[in-house]
């Protein structure tokens, strides 16, 4: 493979540039007219606990001119003018509070505040904890000009959750994916992965997936992160590729006050009956030289048991007995995977002040996951008359490493000039993995309709014999992808005074992101027909039968089936539990690799999987933020990108060389390129008639680019299998129109929010699976990405509530509720091409079905307990049955997840002013993941739950 140079610059660049300057010139004019005025900036605390309040407001007295505070409390208002000025500081669930600040002219004031609790009906004035990080929440949520969901610090420190997918999928409208168990890729409003946009304070994440542009969260530590916000409606000055929204994981930025901080936590894993689970992090932070210089080292570490057993059933056609459908088991498959996950990194966060109005930040985050895998499996195949076992041993490591500098900066007392640098990358390997399979021919069973599959399993044990099994392929492959994202972007942003009740906001600015791809597959394997006489291995090295192949018996250890657990699974399969695979030596196995694995021959088809890929995106946006009296807010604007693709893939044959062809030459490279432009709308209205109730709407159009495996030029026919597998440059790229509805009422005790949201999108693309005829006699199974016809649509209904019951007599005054239930529904239109017999011709039919990975509701409920230092919280997750990738002409031929529900239990306590013990419980209550391939396939996964206690201690 080569990588692709990059050619010359788009026409977007040439655009954005004299448009860029006259937008600075602009800006600078507005900047130089700001004399006579001054800079008010500061810090807003909770008074009881000296932590920073997040999303407080800070308003001039009278007007609606103003500013919310950041992440860590603090707040810049400029264009003041000199003189007296009464400033308002609100902060719900906090007393409102009004401070004289005297503005000098051209100067910077400093004023710095403290919030007393609004809980005078109490003995106690303590809000910490589940409370704080719930009223942080809420306020970050309803000052907002959005529609956005937010995760505070103090909630991410009282959440029981292994990685940042499980926090971001207790947020309504949110569902999760799973992989062995654990939380891996967020679903947002019904959309798969591929559809939200990931960032770092801002900064895009690249794709980790081999395929898709989805990211994997389960490497992100909550343990590193100072928030989480989901943004629902996007703005022009945000990337547009987000048709389900935003997520935005924060990173902390140092104190005024020094800090050290670190837990500890050891853990139980109640599938394989094992303790060994660890979980640590730490953290400094500390500001030096007059509080100019800031520095945050953090670091964390775990390692987790990600264990899973797994039975699959493959069914023939449903057949019927007496009226009633019963299927007849084809083949069962009985599966246990021994995985241990490490999770481990840090982040270094400096910032420099040169004063309050010019300030940069350098932050760069690295985070590895390595994933070290045993599957053992044995699979019981009645049509074929077969047993097969498989040991596969895997070490898969993602990388991910992220660095951005930023600057900001205020020129005069008005215009706000903020621009950024950063470099992302991910990088998914795969540096081990070893595969042998065995199989016993001769085994046979008698299924017929209606049996089930322990009898199926039952029938073949009785003419099994582990002695007449052999070796029967050994393979050792690895699959590196690498995603790069570079980018620069410039904001500028000039608040005008229209008047005493109307101000406004104008932002503009331009951005260049480029994101590298590139994936390389190798495999080196041998055919069954290939390990028939093993000429290569030394002949008394190996017990072979008289057909001269080396029999399974060389690689069997005592007998240890490691607690595989087959109860409560749907399938019951008899003596299967005994024959899991458990008996095979890993050891001897590893040692045949180290030994022969190289001289398995090399599968030059493997190479069709790899690529490069660029996308080049450059854009710019203006928008303006209006405030309409203390009524109105209006955000509105059009951002322009204009994308550039260059992609190069492979196509091959296999199995069918020309006459004189060598196999290695079957591969060609192939590469295509094409740009296109689109112009983004984007309008958010905020309406708020009290101080306790407001409406939000919004419409905005937003974009999906296809995943880089289906935009790839590379074509794959494999002759022996009748499949051609192929990738379509030509897919177009999804764009949505988004209607959003929302309204939220709100006091200190809580808030809650109704809402319902609208998606339009077109061309959206899915895999799709079809038959194709090559020549008269041959028909073939075409496997392509292709785009839906008409208009999919998709639409849901959001509730949130959040509700601190302190106005209650104790002791029901600690009761903290969070809730939330979405309801989802999806159509879209699914073309297919089906072959009919008589007379031969193609077919196109067109079915309606739910988009993938759309369940139909998705609710969590959350209820925690403060009270003397102690914390308690019970949690359940419930997410809806959800289409998977693969679909068919009918529903029973499309894969499905069933729905699940969670239940998690946590409890803390404060030992010391600066020590605190915890226990968490998760998935007490064995929830196993149900999954259905098609009409024919059924699949159960049994994860267990897991116990872990520590400590947290900050000084």
């Amino acid at each position: 493979m080569h990588r692709i140079k990059l050619g010359t610059r788009p026409k977007m660049v040439r655009l954005i540039s004299p448009h860029l300057a006259l937008t600075l010139m602009a800006f600078m004019v507005f900047a130089l007219s700001s004399y006579g005025q001054g800079s008010v900036y500061g810090i807003v605390q909770d008074a009881s606990v000296g932590e920073g309040l997040p999303g407080a407001t800070v308003n001039v007295k009278g007007s609606t001119y103003g500013t919310i505070t950041d992440i860590n409390g603090k707040y810049s208002l400029g264009g003041l003018k000199s003189g007296e000025q009464i400033l308002v500081y609100k902060f719900l669930g906090f007393v409102t509070t009004e401070i004289s600040v005297t503005i000098e002219e051209g100067g910077l004031t400093e004023q710095n505040v403290l919030l007393e609790p609004d809980i005078t009906s109490l003995d106690e004035i303590v809000v910490t904890g589940q409370a704080l990080g719930q009223a942080a929440a809420i306020n970050q949520q309803i000052n907002a000009n959005t529609i956005v969901n937010v995760v505070s610090k103090d909630k991410i420190r009282e959440l029981p959750d292994q990685n940042a997918a499980e926090t971001v999928g207790r947020l309504p409208g949110i569902s999760v994916q799973r992989d062995a168990g654990e939380g891996q890729k967020i679903v947002v409003r019904g959309l798969a992965p591929r559809f939200s946009s990931i960032t770092i304070n801002g900064q895009r994440i690249p794709s980790t997936d081999q395929e898709d542009r989805s990211v994997d969260l389960s490497m992100m530590s909550p343990d590193v992160l100072a928030g989480i916000e989901v943004f629902k409606s996007l703005t022009p000055d945000k990337d547009a590729d987000a048709v389900g929204g935003t997520v935005n994981f924060v990173t902390r930025t140092a104190s005024s006050t020094p800090e050290i901080q670190g837990s500890f936590q050891y853990g139980y894993n109640g599938l394989t009956e094992e303790w060994g689970q660890i979980r640590a992090n730490t953290s400094l932070s500390r500001r030096f030289l007059n509080d100019k210089f800031g520095l945050i080292l953090s670091g964390n570490f775990q390692k987790v048991d990600r264990s899973q057993d797994r039975v699959g059933i493959v069914y023939d056609r449903p057949g019927e007995i007496n009226g009633e459908v019963n299927p007849k088991a084809e083949s069962a498959q009985l599966s246990q995977d021994i995985e241990d996950r490490f999770r481990y990194g840090g982040n270094l966060v400096m910032d420099y002040e040169f004063s309050p109005k010019h300030k940069i930040t350098f932050n760069p985050i690295i985070q590895f996951t390595e994933r070290d895998r045993d599957e053992y499996r044995t699979s019981f195949d009645a049509s074929g008359g077969a047993v097969n076992y498989r040991y596969e041993y895997t070490q898969d490591v993602t990388r991910l490493f992220s660095a951005g500098l930023t600057g900001d900066h205020t020129i005069g007392s008005k215009l706000s000039v903020e621009w950024s640098a950063s470099f992302s990358d991910t990088y998914r390997f795969r540096p081990e993995n070893f595969r042998m399979d065995f199989q016993d021919r001769f085994a046979s069973g008698s299924p017929e309709v209606g049996k089930p599959a322990s009898v199926l399993v039952d029938e073949m044990l009785l003419t099994h014999s582990l002695d007449r099994t052999v070796l029967r392929r050994f393979a050792t492959n690895d699959d590196d992808v690498r995603t790069s994202n570079t980018s620069a972007q410039i904001d500028l942003s000039y608040p005008v005074r229209v008047s005493k009740k109307v101000t406004a906001t104008i932002r503009g600015g331009a951005k260049v992101r480029i994101d590298d791809r590139s994936r390389d597959v190798n495999s080196f394997a041998t055919l069954p027909l290939d390990v028939g006489e093993l000429s290569f291995l030394p002949p008394e090295e190996y017990v072979r039968n008289g057909d001269d192949r080396v029999l399974m018996s060389n690689f069997i250890a005592p007998f240890d089936d490691n607690g595989y657990d087959i109860s409560g699974f749907d399938f019951g399969v008899g003596q299967a539990d005994t024959l899991v695979g458990q008996h095979l030596n890993k050891a001897e196995i590893l040692d045949f690799q180290r030994k022969y694995g190289a001289t398995a021959p090399r599968n030059p088809f493997a190479d069709i999987r790899d690529y490069s890929a660029t996308d080049r995106i450059t854009s710019g946006y203006l928008m303006g933020t209006f405030n309409i009296g203390k009524i109105l807010t209006l955000v509105a604007g059009a951002r322009a990108e204009n994308t550039f693709l260059d992609y190069t893939g492979q196509t091959g044959s296999a199995f069918a060389p020309d006459e004189g062809q060598e196999i290695e030459d079957l591969n060609n490279d192939t590469t295509r390129t094409r740009s296109y432009l689109e112009i983004f709308p984007q309008v958010n209205l905020k309406i708020q008639p009290t101080g306790w109730f407001d409406i939000r709407l919004a419409a905005t159009k937003t974009i999906n680019r296809p995943n880089f495996q289906s935009l790839v030029p590379w074509v794959r026919q494999d002759n022996f299998e009748a499949v051609i597998e192929r990738g379509n440059f030509d897919l177009q790229h999804t764009i949505a129109w988004n209607y959003d509805l929302f309204l939220s009422f709100y006091n200190k005790i809580g808030l809650f929010t109704i809402g319902g949201f609208y998606k339009e999108l077109t061309n959206i693309d899915f895999n799709a699976e079809k038959r194709t005829q090559i020549n008269e006699n041959e028909t073939f199974r075409l496997l392509e990405p292709e785009n839906a016809v008409g208009l999919a649509t998709v639409a849901g209904i959001e509730l949130d509530a959040q509700v601190n019951f302190n106005f209650l007599q104790a002791p029901f005054d600690g009761l903290i509720l969070s809730a939330n239930m979405t309801f989802l529904e999806s159509t879209t239109q699914y073309p297919f091409l089906e072959i009919l017999r008589s007379p031969p011709r193609a077919v196109l039919v067109e079915r309606e079905a739910e988009m993938v990975g759309q369940p139909d509701l998705v609710w969590n409920v959350s209820l925690g307990y403060e009270k003397g230092g102690f914390t308690g919280r019970v949690s359940a997750v419930y997410q809806g049955t959800a289409r998977g990738n693969r679909l068919g002409l009918r529903d029973d031929y499309d894969q499905f997840t069933v729905a699940t529900t969670r239940l998690d239990l946590t409890f803390k306590q404060k030992i010391t002013e600066n020590l605190k013990a915890y226990i968490n419980f998760n998935n007490i209550t064995n929830q196993k993941e149900r999954s259905n391939e098609d009409v024919r396939l059924r699949r159960v996964q049994n994860f267990g739950g897991t116990a872990d206690f520590g400590f947290q201690l900050s000084f």
